[in-house]
């Protein structure tokens, strides 16, 4: 995992939060709001950004950008393109529609290009979403991955938001806690070997801890004074 919200290291850390989805409070659009209330709680600087609210125009292919470092459409996509600059850490969420990137986050990444040479060294989360298992959602973030690469950045994990359609289907799956997770740096990876794995992983999808509990769970551990044969072999 990158350096994503560690205690300690992340209170400076602007994280720059971008859904993609043109469906306001959607599927794209709740994973996002998870990864922010995470990063938020661990101290990060976080902004969220709607690409449906902008107005952004294609790529005209001029590239007058490569000499000015600017484009010549003046539209939303200078400012956003600032905020991509300064972030050290972005999530970009995306709709998989016929298993591709939606078409607003391509016309974006296109206009990336006055600034391409200088939007390395983040950090990168994906959150990919649709009706689709994952392998249904792969090729999207494949692309997703390869453009980030290329520009220098680090992908450090994908939020699969798998077999979601209607508005909220996501709510209530692990890809809401996987959200989350991520944006306190931790990736859980389950392993299932034997059959008991599975009932064990079932049976925790029930369980809601209270708050008193997280507290308890977060709470730095303190060593206690060994006892016994231990205390006896030291």
């Amino acid at each position: 995992m990158g350096k994503v919200l560690r205690e300690g290291e992340c209170k400076m850390r602007k994280v720059l939060i971008i859904s993609s989805s043109p469906r306001k409070d959607g599927n794209s659009d709740m994973l996002c709001h998870e990864f922010a209330a995470a990063a938020r709680e661990a101290g990060a600087a976080v902004e969220e950004v709607a690409l449906r609210d902008l107005a952004i125009s294609p790529c005209r292919a001029c590239y007058d950008c490569w000499s000015t470092q600017r484009c010549v459409l003046r539209d939303d996509m200078a400012p956003l393109l600032e905020k991509i600059t300064a972030a050290d850490v972005l999530c970009v969420a995306t709709p998989v529609y016929f298993g591709l990137p939606c078409g607003q986050l391509k016309v974006m990444v296109d206009r990336l290009l006055p600034r391409w040479q200088g939007l390395g060294g983040k950090d990168v989360y994906l959150i990919v979403t649709g009706h689709d298992g994952r392998a249904g959602l792969a090729h999207a973030a494949d692309d997703l991955r390869l453009v980030f690469e290329n520009l220098g950045d680090t992908v450090c994990g994908v939020v699969w938001g798998e077999h979601v359609w209607q508005k909220g289907e996501v709510a209530g799956t692990a890809a809401v806690a996987l959200a989350w997770l991520m944006a306190k740096g931790a990736v859980p990876v389950v392993g299932m070997t034997k059959p008991h794995h599975v009932d064990g992983a079932v049976e925790a999808c029930g369980f809601a801890l209270t708050d008193e509990e997280c507290a308890y769970l977060e709470e730095p551990y303190v060593p206690h004074a060994l006892v016994g044969v231990m205390a006896e072999n030291r």
